[in-house]
């Protein structure tokens, strides 16, 4: 009965915590997704493809 209060706010910040860990996940994830294409394609991660065109013209 004491710890009633300290649970019921555990609990509220477990539910709190949930969408900030989807979120994290997500940013994770595209992280993860430019950093491959990154060691793909240095240069056109970076640049983009129409500016090595332009530079090759």
């Amino acid at each position: 009965r004491n710890n009633q209060g300290a649970m019921d706010a555990g609990f509220q910040g477990m539910g709190e915590l949930a969408p900030a860990l989807r979120e994290l996940r997500a940013t994770l994830r595209s992280l993860n997704q430019f950093t491959h294409r990154l060691e793909q394609d240095p240069t056109g991660t970076l640049f983009g493809n129409e500016t090595m065109k332009e530079m090759a013209q």
